[in-house]
């Protein structure tokens, strides 16, 4: 059971971006539970991808952006002088919406996170790697394998490697950006059963595709308009009684 008086996992205090004199998110206030599932959902250019780079301040591999308001992650302000990105990026682990295969080997994929963390014993390395293929339903088929290219593998294979190679740096919160946009059904609704079983023992926000998936996987729901948070609260609320009229006509399909 969640600790009450902890800090959340994730909050945002009237958060905003900025680039090159444009705004690009303004005023966001949201708050992601432990061992919860957020759901962002919003039309193409919303701000939900960009929200979830901040968290881990991977936006910042884009170019210079200016932040205003607080972005915290267990209480501590990512954007303090001082902050330890690269370990950040460990805590607050990301994957996208198509998937990512640094190197080329299955093994070293996964194994690439504690290698960085300067584990090189083979048994070790071994045991890891066996223990994330196995938490996301990969091991049986690819353990006779593991020296084999990532890129033979099916779209869905090779996004459950990703959610792998991010669980082998034992991160503490999970970001999901539109992580089923290249599968089609039934690997689309896979992906969504796996992110639900991980949201057991860590936080998750995912970017979601559709409102659709919002309901399959989140309990909270976040809906964004043109780099601005318009309403937010449990997922059966926001879907089917929205505040906002921007809310009921995205939901409805009525705005692209």
């Amino acid at each position: 059971m969640a600790d009450s008086a902890a800090p959340p996992p994730v909050e945002s205090t009237n958060f905003g971006v900025e680039s090159h004199g444009k705004i690009l998110l303004a005023g966001i206030t949201l708050k992601l539970s432990p061992n919860r599932i957020l759901a962002i959902i919003g039309p193409s250019a919303s701000g939900k991808s960009l929200f979830l780079r901040c968290i881990n301040r991977l936006c910042e591999l884009t170019g210079p952006l200016v932040t205003t308001g607080q972005m915290l992650v267990f209480g501590a302000d990512v954007y303090a002088p001082g902050t330890d990105v690269m370990a950040l990026r460990r805590r607050v682990g990301m994957v996208f919406s198509k998937p990512s295969l640094p190197v080329a080997g299955i093994f070293d994929n996964v194994a690439m996170a504690p290698r960085l963390a300067g584990i090189h014993d083979k048994g070790a390395l071994a045991e890891i790697v066996e223990r994330h293929l196995r938490q996301v339903g990969l091991w049986d088929a690819l353990a006779a394998r593991l020296g084999t290219p990532a890129a033979a593998l099916t779209a869905e294979q090779q996004q459950r490697l990703c959610i792998a190679r991010v669980l082998a740096a034992d991160p503490a919160i999970l970001l999901f950006d539109e992580p089923t946009a290249h599968l089609d059904y039934p690997s689309a609704g896979h992906i969504e059963d796996l992110i639900i079983a991980l949201a057991k023992t860590r936080a998750v926000i995912v970017a979601a595709q559709t409102p659709q998936q919002a309901s399959h996987v989140a309990e909270e729901t976040a809906f964004f308009w043109d780099g601005r948070l318009v309403e937010s609260g449990p997922t059966t609320d926001v879907l089917t009684n929205p505040r906002d009229p921007r809310t009921e006509a995205y939901i409805t399909g009525r705005t692209a």
